[in-house]
């Protein structure tokens, strides 16, 4: 028995030693994890520091928004089209539906495509068709070209957001917010009165033009300074396939 007794205690720190190294290897496991991801946003952030500058100068782009305001296309739809006002609420009625729908069809969109590749290839057909809107020769396609827009225009504001708070540290979030949103609202508040001025020097609807235009200007840059940061999750996905 005591022969016994001693080949349990000569055998028992072996059994039990690797049950109190668990906590180190779960610790050691838990401090890659932190490194990795330190490591994934610092690559991030020093790709967004080599293109702060010209991402200032994307977003101030992008309120070409602001030349197509309501108060001022209701108007524009009469003078060129004879559209009445009654048809004309009925149309806007319509475009915010479908402009409500594209907000749900950006999340399955960006999972499937990303979030860069789901703002630019959806917001640049409506662009397209924005410009397109004043070339039309009868009510109805200029009606149709607007629909269509409208089913496709929003899908690059829950994207922009999500992508913005994906690569920007939690500390720095506020700050990013402020700065993507802030030169935005104050470009947008100027888009009225240059849409007013365009349209007293002609009818043609030149506000939709410079818009359609502005925002395809914002949507290529961004795709040509954004398309290599990616956020963390779709770095992951990438690696997991």
């Amino acid at each position: 028995m005591a022969g016994r007794a001693e080949r349990t205690l000569a055998t028992w720190p072996t059994v039990a030693h690797p049950m109190r190294r668990q906590p180190r290897q779960r610790a050691r496991s838990i401090e890659g994890k932190r490194v990795r991801r330190r490591v994934g946003t610092v690559a991030v952030r020093q790709a967004l520091e080599l293109t702060g500058h010209a991402n200032e100068r994307v977003v101030r782009l992008d309120p070409g928004a602001g030349l197509v305001v309501q108060s001022l296309l209701a108007p524009w739809l009469f003078q060129r089209f004879n559209l009445s006002l009654g048809s004309a609420g009925s149309l806007f009625f319509w475009t915010g539906v479908l402009a409500a729908g594209s907000f749900l069809l950006a999340m399955p969109l960006a999972e499937r495509f990303g979030l860069i590749n789901t703002m630019v290839f959806t917001h640049l057909p409506s662009n397209v068709l924005l410009v397109l809107v004043p070339f039309m020769p009868s009510l109805p396609l200029a009606v149709a070209l607007l629909l269509l827009r409208s089913a496709l225009s929003q899908m690059d504001v829950p994207t922009r957001s999500s992508y913005v708070m994906a690569v920007v540290p939690p500390a720095e979030r506020p700050a990013a917010a402020s700065m993507t949103s802030v030169p935005r609202s104050l470009a947008s508040a100027l888009g009225p009165l240059l849409a007013g001025y365009l349209l007293s020097l002609s009818p043609f609807g030149w506000p939709l033009v410079a818009a359609g235009l502005l925002k395809g200007v914002y949507d290529v840059l961004l795709l040509a300074l954004f398309a290599r940061v990616r956020p963390p999750e779709e770095q992951r996905s990438e690696r997991s396939v």
